[in-house]
């Protein structure tokens, strides 16, 4: 009989265990993310102007430095992805995406490193040897816009524009059209 409680014993420990043993290691890993963290993104190696890299549009062409902020974030250390491939880890803050020059500032990164269209990063902020929580931002990399076309490039492929350039410009000339474009004589030829 005792043979047999201790074997029962045994055996219910064991079933407790396994019962167990799925919660614990999902309380390893992975945690929910700072309320207050976020990837930011500057023009600037001093971080200056900085707004939140989440939702934005950046232009290729620049030079941008790309950050986890707040500043004073605590961390053991902090991991980078771009498009889910790891390319950093800090281990010391600032945390920057292609780390910090020993001069205190971000080292930047050319915006045409970032493919054409939507990028995202994340970073993974580690707060012990295995815990960790995730901030991620999504942005759009597009072309920096064109140049607005001269309005002498506008007249050159219409006739009847040209017509009313050559008229404001004689206009202008004559004293008859203000700086805002208005009449200025009612009576003046155009």
């Amino acid at each position: 009989m005792r043979l047999l409680f201790r074997s029962l014993a045994a055996v219910l420990a064991a079933a407790l265990l396994l019962a167990v043993a799925p919660s614990v290691a999902s309380a390893a890993g992975e945690y929910a993310e700072r309320e207050d963290a976020f990837l930011a993104i500057s023009g600037s190696g001093d971080r200056s102007e900085a707004v939140a890299l989440d939702g934005a549009t950046v232009e290729a062409g620049g030079q941008a430095a790309v950050f986890l902020a707040p500043l004073d974030i605590e961390a053991r250390q902090v991991r980078f992805y771009l498009n889910g491939h790891r390319v950093k880890t800090e281990r010391a803050a600032p945390y920057d995406l292609r780390g910090t020059k020993s001069d205190g500032t971000a080292a930047t990164v050319s915006v045409d490193r970032f493919e054409p269209g939507e990028n995202s990063i994340e970073a993974r902020v580690y707060t012990s040897r295995s815990d960790f929580y995730t901030v991620k931002a999504t942005f759009t990399v597009g072309d920096a816009p064109a140049p607005l076309p001269t309005i002498a490039e506008i007249a050159v492929g219409d006739a009847q524009f040209s017509t009313l350039v050559t008229a404001l410009t004689v206009a202008t000339e004559a004293g008859a059209v203000d700086f805002l474009g208005a009449v200025s004589d009612p009576e003046a030829d155009l």
